[in-house]
């Protein structure tokens, strides 16, 4: 899905605009305020370019992620969601395993976000919903302005945040609030946010919050920027990992979690009668 990519190309992109100043401090906006900044076909196959790009012509010391517009993201497009059950003329196994594969694709679109070796920062204003979530989930920091929310909207859609979200949310917020978020779609304010420890910051509005991060290289001018890159592995490899063992073991429209054990042994519970069914050997 990722097509390569250097930082001479950055001028053609179509969902992102992406600058980098004088400090190496590299700014990936996205650029579709007239569609609520939705992820189309084209972000998920650009962005992991372009991290990827930064990451490997070492361009950036840190990488911010903000958008234009009142609104950070309304999540993925709607055209996105209909490439994904556009299997017509395949078998149901065949049209489960296109699935599958098209979300892993989806997957590795926020998972190299955790891969990058630079710390990766989301400034978040007003809505960030649906794979907004999913986005900011992977990022190392969070800010956002006193307006923004957050919602896991695929629960209220009837579909599943397969994207990163379930995997990565309860390790940057407690378990049971991630939990109260997942089960119920609904709106996460900012002050919440920041008492849960979702989100590091909250700022009036996003010229300030933006402005925050301009001197951060120049904090320690002396220091080479290679001391992230030993931790920032270690703290991220438990998502990664578990979004790996999600992906291997989940198949869509399999059945298989829901049949019953079986069993060749006998049950030892219940000499000489049958095993009810209420008793799991």
């Amino acid at each position: 899905m990722t097509q390569p990519l250097n930082s001479a190309g950055f001028n053609q992109l179509k969902a992102f605009r992406v600058e980098i100043d004088e400090h190496f401090v590299a700014e990936i906006c996205l650029n579709r305020p007239e569609a609520i900044n939705s992820m189309s076909t084209d972000f998920w196959s650009e962005l992991p370019a372009i991290i990827e790009a930064l990451d490997r012509e070492s361009a950036a010391r840190v990488i911010i992620l903000s958008s234009q517009g009142k609104h950070f993201t309304a999540g993925m497009d709607l055209s996105v969601i209909g490439a994904i059950g556009n299997s017509e003329g395949h078998e149901p196994a065949r049209a489960a395993e296109k699935a599958r594969r098209w979300i892993l694709d989806l997957q590795n679109t926020f998972t190299v976000l955790e891969k990058a070796r630079m710390p990766v920062i989301s400034a978040i204003q007003g809505a960030c919903i649906g794979g907004g979530v999913d986005m900011v989930c992977a990022t190392d920091m969070r800010f956002c302005t006193s307006n923004a929310y957050f919602n896991i909207k695929e629960t209220a859609l009837g579909i599943t945040a397969d994207v990163g979200t379930l995997q990565r949310i309860q390790h940057v917020m407690p378990s049971g609030l991630a939990r109260e978020l997942a089960y119920s779609s609904r709106n996460l304010g900012a002050e919440e946010a920041l008492a849960c420890g979702f989100v590091n910051k909250v700022y009036a509005d996003q010229e300030q919050m933006l402005g925050r991060f301009a001197p951060w290289p120049q904090r320690s001018p002396d220091t080479a920027p290679w001391p992230c890159t030993a931790p920032k592995p270690c703290l991220t490899t438990v998502a990664i990992i578990l979004l790996k063992i999600v992906s291997t073991i989940w198949r869509p429209g399999s059945q298989a979690c829901c049949r019953r054990p079986m069993y060749r042994k006998p049950c030892r519970r219940v000499a000489k009668t049958a095993c009810p069914s209420s008793i799991t050997c």
